[in-house]
């Protein structure tokens, strides 16, 4: 029995795979370190195939087009198997229905990956996105449908390849177009011979045949395949191949075409999975023919394409709307910053936000001091945004109004400053008397919504296949990249209303009916900042000028607006800005501005993630002032990670991990180390602040809830990623009412007494 299980046709497949297709295999270990193995949980990967969204939920039809997807992967697959496998298996030649039944006997793997996934997958919606088993076994069925819709579209296809039906016409032309061409044909004669002159046939006893049920068959004795016959082989197998590769390929453009359209936007973990079904038959085709010069023709490949792609700043692919790119570029030297920083310049902005703080006071009683207060959000994602707008909706319902009123400076990075921004926005339509209730939860929803799936098409998609594709806005071209669908998706979620010019906001800063938004990025070139603001704000670039005069400082940020003028500054949108100030490496695309060099801009987590040193800079530069006037700051920091953590236990790792430890442990900590920064400049603060200087931290921490509710017990922390789970939503909800925070709305209250 045992030399009957070993010798089987589905034994000896696993066997060669193992032997010969190592690359193949590793895919689906890929896959099912992303799903049942939780592989980049902490971004949010294997969320995409247990709870996959279309047009804005999590539905049936999204677990349809992800079974479509992983039958297309699973048909790639064995597609890929079959022209490296049946050279050594020549059985199959003399059988009816071949590539069905190599299908059918190849399919230990896919079973193996659907036996894991489904049960990891059931739990999941259940836990995590709150649905009934009835309706996740609608999900299952319908995931399961996808599959075996695309297994029997190509078994047709398979079938009608092989009749009279496709012996004349543009197939026939095409094989013999393909038989004709002397490289084709001499490649293939090589691995015919190479086949027929070495003893390479792997020894099949048996295999799985079609019938109802299955059944075993037996073999006897391979029949010896004629020179004729392998060529017919692999002239079929040639043609049908390409045929497929085309076929995806033209699935992508069309899916690029159309993407601006929700209807053509599927689930992200449907285009990682399709991309890698084109790739893999792509692979499979070049390591056949090429064989031990795959790897160097690889190599060249990818060195040609990343030459032809590369950016060299004068027609840059990623940029920021509403720049013109096609005026002269502002020049980037040291020399020029040292001109858009001097003390004219300082003075005069440093005149007009006085002002401001002036338009600010006016709003409260002449006789009693307010407290001014400085909001902080700190980055991560889609559950920092949620978190920020929560927060602050919350803040403002149980101050009844008056936190938002009594803010003067709003501060941040990524996804926070972005929650920030809408709920500003929000706040401004209604305090100008239009009909918004601030407290609406349809704000959280909008915001919460997923902005994965046209951002990785788009990735997909256009980045790699078509990045010619271009748009219009206010009569100045640019690229549709995936920069472009994330702003197109967040400005739909939010009703549009924060696609508007940086500058459209000045007034009501200056009247100071709304706190001014202070966006920051950090330049990849030199490691400043760049601030966005409506407000002319030179003095947060630098030491004030008598500082200058004493002591040596570097120029540490750079004024968009005013070093951008000439290029269009004050029509840069909003939601531009936001999205420079939220590029998380390879999910978003730096951005290239038009200067000389050229510069390139990415998330202001890399320098500050919470904003306080911003918030900081900015009270030291107006301290006079704010500590006659006011009765303290209170700096509220809305954070998306504890302040403290437990201390991790010691393991012994591998030498493997030791070699890129020093990386890991850098990048876990960085956050923690920009902690201790801030730390210590609000400890200075308290000491030349010549008034009250208070801290309040409200914090997203899944572990305050798992201890103070049973309806979100075990509750895990949201990904840092664009895409939030029903659970996670409810939890972020849930949040402010955590102990912890409610603490400390405590603590805001008396001290706003």
């Amino acid at each position: 029995m045992l030399k009957a299980i070993l010798y089987s046709f589905p034994i000896q497949l696993l066997l060669f795979q193992f032997r010969r297709n190592l690359l193949l295999l590793s895919l689906w270990v890929l896959l099912l370190g992303f799903t049942v193995g939780q592989w980049g949980e902490e971004l949010g990967i294997p969320y995409l195939f247990f709870a996959p969204e279309y047009m804005g939920k999590t539905s049936s039809v999204a677990m349809f087009i992800l079974g479509l997807a992983v039958g297309t992967f699973i048909m790639s697959f064995h597609i890929t198997a079959y022209i490296f496998a049946v050279g050594k298996f020549t059985f199959l030649n003399f059988l009816p229905r071949p590539m069905a039944l190599f299908c059918l006997n190849n399919g230990l793997l896919p079973f193996l990956f659907n036996l894991l996934f489904v049960p990891a997958f059931v739990h999941y919606q259940v836990e995590y996105e709150l649905i009934d088993y009835a309706d996740v076994l609608i999900n299952t069925l319908l995931y399961f449908a996808g599959q075996l819709l695309i297994v029997v579209l190509y078994f047709i296809y398979f079938r009608l390849t092989g009749q009279a039906l496709f012996s004349s016409g543009v197939s026939w032309k095409m094989n013999k177009r393909l038989r004709n061409t002397k490289f084709m044909r001499y490649l293939t004669l090589q691995r015919v011979r190479n086949i027929r002159g070495r003893d390479t046939l792997y020894e099949v006893h048996s295999y799985i045949d079609f019938s109802i049920p299955f059944k075993i068959r037996y073999l006897h004795k391979t029949p010896s395949i004629t020179l004729h016959n392998s060529v017919q082989f692999f002239d079929r197998n040639q043609l049908n191949a390409l045929i497929i590769e085309l076929f995806l390929f033209v699935l992508f453009l069309v899916l690029g075409f159309f993407r601006d359209n929700p209807a053509f936007q599927i689930p992200a973990a449907a285009s990682g999975l399709l991309l890698l079904a084109l790739l893999t038959m792509l692979a499979g085709a070049l390591t056949y023919w090429l064989k031990k010069w795959t790897w160097g023709v690889t190599v060249i490949g990818v060195l040609l394409f990343s030459a032809l792609a590369t950016d060299n700043g004068r027609n840059p692919y990623h940029r920021a709307f509403g720049l013109n790119y096609d005026t002269i570029r502002a020049e980037y030297s040291l020399k020029r910053l040292e001109i858009l920083n001097n003390d004219a310049y300082y003075g005069a902005d440093v005149a007009n936000t006085l002002q401001i703080l002036t338009n600010w006071r006016a709003k409260f009683d002449k006789e009693i001091p307010p407290k001014m207060i400085f909001i902080c959000s700190s980055g991560g994602g889609q559950r920092a945004a949620t978190w920020t707008l929560r927060c602050l909706q919350a803040l403002d319902s149980a101050f009844e109004g008056r936190i938002m009123q009594q803010t003067m400076l709003m501060t941040g990075a990524s996804g926070g400053m972005i929650g920030a921004a809408y709920y500003r926005e929000i706040y401004r339509r209604a305090v100008s008397g239009e009909s918004v209730q601030t407290q609406s939860n349809q704000y959280v929803e909008k915001i919460a919504k997923d902005r994965l799936n046209p951002l990785l098409l788009s990735w997909i998609v256009s980045d790699l296949f078509l990045p010619f594709q271009e748009t219009t806005k206010d009569s100045l071209r640019y690229f549709k990249d995936r920069g472009y669908a994330f702003e197109q998706k967040l400005n739909a979620d939010a009703d549009g209303w924060l696609d508007k010019p940086l500058l459209a906001y000045r007034e009501a800063e200056a009247q100071a009916q709304i706190p001014m938004l202070i966006i920051a990025a950090s330049v990849v070139n030199d490691g400043r900042r760049l601030y966005f603001s409506p407000q002319p704000i030179s003095y947060m670039n630098n030491a004030a000028p008598l500082a200058r005069r004493t002591i040596r400082t570097r120029i540490r940020g750079i004024e968009f607006m005013r070093f951008f003028r000439h290029q269009r500054a004050d029509s840069l949108r909003l939601i531009t800005a936001l999205r420079m100030n939220a590029t998380f490496p390879y999910i978003m695309p730096n951005v290239l501005l038009p200067s000389e060099p050229a510069m390139e801009v990415m998330d202001a987590g890399l320098s500050d993630n919470f904003g306080v040193n911003d918030a900081v800079q900015f009270l030291y530069v107006f301290r006079e002032w704010i500590a006659r006037n006011t009765s303290g700051v209170i700096i509220i920091r809305i954070r998306d990670t504890p302040k403290e953590r437990e201390i991790s236990s010691y393991r012994s790792h591998s030498l493997l991990f030791k070699l890129f430890s020093p990386i890991e442990h850098f990048l876990s900590n960085m956050y923690f180390l920009q902690d201790a920064r801030n730390d210590l400049a609000i400890e200075l603060a308290a000491q030349w602040f010549k008034n009250d200087l208070k801290t309040i931290d409200f914090e997203y921490n899944p572990a305050y809830l798992n201890n103070a509710t049973d309806s979100l017990n075990n509750l895990r922390k949201a990904p840092l990623s664009w895409r939030l789970t029903a659970r996670e939503l409810e939890g972020i909800r849930a949040m402010i009412n955590a102990p912890e925070n409610q603490s400390a709305m405590r603590k805001l209250k008396g001290y706003l007494k």
